[in-house]
């Protein structure tokens, strides 16, 4: 079954860690957060940003600014298969050896401000990895072969 991945910022840990939330995206889970943990390890993993979500986003922050707070909307977000959460996943991660960004592993952002997409360190867009992992640290996008094939057995 394949769920939506995505930064809960009114769950974030005050020291900055990410907390994500996990919502089904089909069958008697569709749009039902069913999980929230603070590492997700995900396989086949597409990166969605939804248009006009990001638009009445970009609105409100806009409106918002004098204010000083906004109200945001879930309009990017992961969608993939949920291989392993919470402290499986940082296990996996650590095992596998992509806990942190290296020349395979790209660490994967998104900012409404100044991109329309998920972008990779490099400031490319990516829209889709085999292997993500949302730690409570960033996102990255795995593209280390080996370790790739050892996770989707």
């Amino acid at each position: 079954m394949k769920y939506d991945v995505y930064l809960n910022r009114r769950k974030m840990k005050k020291d900055g860690q990410r907390v994500y939330s996990i919502r089904g995206c089909t069958g008697q889970f569709k749009s039902k957060v069913r999980w929230t943990n603070q590492c997700v390890l995900i396989s086949g993993a597409d990166f969605v940003v939804q248009a006009a979500g990001r638009q009445d986003t970009l609105k409100r922050m806009s409106a918002a600014s004098a204010e000083g707070v906004a109200a945001k909307t879930v309009h990017a977000f992961i969608r993939g298969k949920v291989v392993y959460r919470g402290r499986n996943a940082l296990i996996r991660a650590r095992e596998y050896g992509f806990l942190r960004p290296s020349r395979e592993n790209l660490e994967v952002t998104y900012n409404p401000l100044l991109n329309e997409s998920f972008v990779d360190s490099n400031g490319s867009p990516i829209f889709s990895a085999p292997v993500v992992l949302c730690s409570p640290l960033s996102v990255i996008a795995v593209n280390g072969l080996s370790a790739i094939e050892t996770i989707l057995q």
